[in-house]
């Protein structure tokens, strides 16, 4: 019987975790379409790749793609979810999905294995999955890059604690290979990105006084070396098949990109913003775990906190010094902060649980979880009404004409031989249009709206070109639909000639 019990609370907690991290990661994660700048880049290198082949030079517009220089790991995976599932949001958000979800199992599993705690697990997930700067647009739920790099950065800012922490000597080899494996793929996920939680991990070591140790280990000079080839092999790789790649990574990414003040740039302070958006749910919750934490009985999670501060704060004054500053940059701190925000919950679990009041199976077996679950209900729900449950239409106008083209490619509108207009950049609009050219979903193909003759039907939503025909053309207006016009040109007018 009891036997029968125990796998019945295992499933359970099983469930709980898999009900918690579904619903806010990958539930609705196609509804949105592709979006602007980034995500849209990415998402055409991955489609050029699913059309040409698996390459360690990535694509745009079929020549070797000089803006977005970061290393292909993503792309590769976005392309194997095109093979799968087909040119779709869903193959281009999954990646990143499936990174933060698997950042959650790596918390669950540090409470369950090292804190002996599925709650202590459970909750850092919960604090996580609930906090904006995890599951915002650019991060868990967006097909770039961050949501798989965290998994990275986290897996190896993990594995390194444990490789200090632990006494075991066949252990403490296996999560330093393991530390190695995980900035091996941080930096193929993101470049230098990859390598911004190191110097954190480093100044931990000196305080620790794990340097000098672990430098006499001849495992960590093979363990170097193995990183250093693998990363500079791609770079000079990509280099011979795509010349002057190095150098726009320099500028981009390493001296250039850091020093670069640009139109996204604000004060040293600009990620302030983690207390009154990203996190503002939980950092009431971080600096009494933060406090709780420094002050435990025990050295292992005593040791966690402090680990996690120190990453972290370093980590936030790295991101802060940039001259090139985006909301997203900080998301690789965010499982550290959960971790350490869930001590106070499971310090307030902790307490109740053993507390001597009356009615000990109502206070020690129920209550406990009941307030602390109940404390993680509103900032969940509203995580789920902000980021997971949004419309299907948005009310952003640039995105009305991106609508109206998926729809087309789903079948809930029909064309015949449109001519789509545009003189922007607009990468997001072009993924869908390549998808209806390519896959010959429907009669629509692109023309100069300076060029355009009689009986073209055409469709556009920017007012230039708007103007342009007005002035050019006479037209008989066949939809108008937000801020998309779908005209027939009847006649050249006569002026123009």
């Amino acid at each position: 019987m009891s036997k029968y019990f125990n796998k019945i609370t295992i499933g359970f907690k099983a469930l709980l975790f898999i009900a918690i991290t579904y619903f806010t990661l990958f539930n609705h994660l196609d509804r949105q379409v592709i979006r602007h700048w980034d995500e849209s880049r990415i998402a055409i290198n991955s489609y050029e790749m699913n059309k040409t082949g698996y390459s360690i030079v990535t694509t745009f517009n079929y020549e070797p793609d000089m803006w977005n220089v970061k290393p292909p790991l993503v792309v590769w995976m976005q392309t194997t979810f095109m093979k799968v599932l087909g040119t779709t949001e869903l193959a281009v958000r999954l990646p990143a999905a499936i990174g933060a979800f698997l950042t959650c199992c790596l918390l669950l599993f540090l409470g369950i294995k090292y804190f002996q705690s599925y709650w202590f697990g459970l909750l850092s997930v919960i604090v996580l999955v609930s906090s904006r700067g995890f599951v915002e647009i650019h991060a868990a739920r967006s097909g770039e890059f961050d949501g798989m790099l965290t998994f990275f950065t986290t897996f190896y800012t993990l594995c390194f604690f444990l490789y200090l922490e632990l006494k075991d000597d066949q252990k403490k080899r296996r999560f330093l290979n393991l530390t190695f494996v995980g900035l091996t793929l941080a930096v193929l996920t993101k470049g230098v990105a990859g390598l911004l939680l190191t110097p954190g991990i480093l100044l931990y070591m000196v305080i620790r006084k794990q340097l000098i140790p672990t430098l006499k280990l001849k495992q960590s000079y093979i363990n170097l070396a193995v990183f250093f080839g693998i990363i500079a092999s791609y770079y000079l790789l990509r280099e011979q098949y795509n010349p002057g790649y190095l150098a726009t990574v320099w500028e981009e990414e390493w001296a250039g990109r850091y020093n670069k003040v640009d139109t996204n740039t604000d004060v040293f302070w600009y990620y302030k913003r983690f207390l009154s958006i990203n996190f503002v749910n939980w950092y009431p919750l971080l600096v009494i775990g933060a406090v709780v934490g420094l002050f435990w009985k025990k050295d292992l999670l005593r040791n966690l906190v402090s680990y996690c501060l120190i990453v972290s704060c370093l980590f936030l004054i790295i991101i802060s010094n940039a001259g090139t500053k985006l909301y997203w940059y900080d998301m690789p701190m965010y499982p550290l902060l959960s971790i350490v925000a869930a001590v106070a919950l499971y310090w307030l679990l902790d307490a109740l649980r053993k507390s001597e009041l009356r009615f000990a199976v109502f206070t020690q077996k129920i209550l406990p979880y009941a307030l602390v679950l109940a404390i993680c209900v509103s900032p969940y729900r509203q995580i789920l009404n902000e980021v997971c449950y949004l419309p299907d239409v948005n009310d952003d106008p640039k995105y009305h004409l991106t609508y109206y083209l998926r729809d087309i490619f789903n079948g809930k509108r029909e064309v015949d031989n449109h001519i789509y207009l545009s003189e922007h950049y607009f990468a997001f609009e072009q993924f869908y249009l390549r998808k209806l050219i390519d896959e010959k979903k429907a009669p629509i193909s692109v023309k100069n709206f300076r060029n355009l003759a009689v009986n073209d039907k055409v469709i556009t939503d920017e007012e230039n070109i708007k103007t342009y025909i007005s002035t050019h053309y006479e037209t008989d207006t066949l939809e108008m639909d937000q801020t998309i016009m779908v005209y027939k040109i009847k006649s050249i007018k006569e002026n123009m000639n």
